[in-house]
């Protein structure tokens, strides 16, 4: 039952999207993600990553990657309602998983959430020993260090015989945030351990429901949720950023571009300068508006004030027919192109300031290679 992964497996080629007509927005799920490095027992000197989000009890989404840039998939399930899902590693096919193959990709599944909506299961026994039942899966049990603890230092699966799975160990939890969330732990198989890991960040997340039910399966030329990921290098550059105000909107950013352009255009003519014809915001995780990137058209020596250079950095982005299509699960397919070990910044879009508002924006993340 460990996730082990095969040796090698071949990343799908996701769809480019040709379909420009709008579509209604879809219903947004709230849940939680986290992302983890993983060093595995078989293989320590191959850079693994986990992600993994879940949406209320019946949306999940586990996935590992392996490798630097161009990351690989390795291992990828999905959960949307009683349909759990597994992806074939040499194609871009998915299989849906019955019997037994379904009972313990789901008993993997809810182990890994009791990491993360621990309050949601119930749980009933001693203080420092207690237990959630899964139905016809088994349970789960988990195992606290004093009766003061508030999160447990070991979770495991108990198969319907009584038998442990896999189980979590030397469970570590940072109560630094509102609730206390993993930061260190290890991932057990009966007897053997498979990987030590370290947890990079756990955040909310919205998405849509199309985040958990595999692209091949999905209706339509051009099923929401699939994105042609692209390399894109951000070349060094010079720019001044605008924080917008908490509330702001796409509208009200698109306005204060316009705005921006209208004001700065005479003012660097006055220095010989130019910005660039192009609108660039900065977004936050939930991809809502948060800062307007003005850029110059060049980097010159003296920059005027308030202006910063900007180091070139490597980038991946997905091509969306319009700003109404900057959604979770685009980021999502960003970040599984994002290598091991490095932290991107903050995701935005880019689009021409052409008459008539944007006809096709760039959604994009960036980060620093290692040297």
């Amino acid at each position: 039952m460990a996730l082990v992964p095969p040796p090698s497996a071949a990343a799908p080629r996701p769809t480019s999207i040709q379909d420009p007509t709008p579509k209604p927005a879809p219903q947004l799920l709230e849940g939680v993600e986290m992302e983890s490095a993983l060093i595995y027992e078989a293989d320590s000197k191959t850079p693994h990553v986990l992600r993994a989000s879940f949406a209320g009890k019946e949306h999940a989404r586990f996935w590992i990657g392996v490798g630097t840039e161009g990351m690989q998939a390795r291992l990828l399930r999905l959960r949307s309602g009683e349909h759990v899902f597994a992806l074939k590693l040499d194609s871009a096919e998915s299989v849906e998983l019955d019997g037994a193959q379904r009972d313990e990709a789901l008993a993997q599944l809810e182990l890994r959430r009791a990491l993360l909506q621990f309050e949601s299961f119930t749980w009933k026994g001693e203080d420092l020993a207690r237990t959630a039942a899964l139905g016809p899966l088994g349970s789960l049990r988990a195992r606290f260090e004093t009766r003061q603890s508030t999160r447990p230092s070991e979770l495991e699966f108990v198969d319907p015989k009584g038998h442990v799975q896999d189980s979590y160990r030397a469970i570590r939890w940072d109560a630094t945030g509102p609730r206390p969330v993993p930061s260190t732990l290890e991932l057990w198989h009966e007897a053997e351990r498979v990987w030590t890991e370290t947890v990079r960040r756990v955040q909310p997340m919205t998405a849509t429901r199309d985040a958990f039910w595999p692209h091949d399966r999905l209706q339509g030329e051009t099923p929401p949720g699939t994105w042609k990921v692209i390399q894109t290098p951000s070349p060094e550059y010079a720019a001044r950023r605008f924080r917008l105000p908490a509330n702001a909107t796409w509208a009200s950013a698109r306005k204060e571009i316009e705005r921006l352009h209208s004001e700065w255009t005479p003012r660097l003519a006055a220095l010989g300068l130019e910005l660039e014809k192009r609108g660039t915001l900065e977004l936050d995780e939930r991809l809502q508006p948060r800062v307007v990137v003005l850029r110059l058209a060049s980097v010159v020596e003296k920059l005027p004030e308030g202006f910063e250079r900007v180091a070139g950095r490597s980038a991946v982005g997905t091509p969306l027919e319009g700003l109404e299509q900057v959604e979770a699960g685009a980021l999502r397919a960003l970040r599984e192109k994002v290598p091991a070990g490095v932290k991107p910044g903050a995701p935005y879009v880019r689009w021409a300031l052409d008459p008539g508002g944007p006809k096709q924006v760039l959604l994009l993340l960036s980060w620093i290679s290692a040297k």
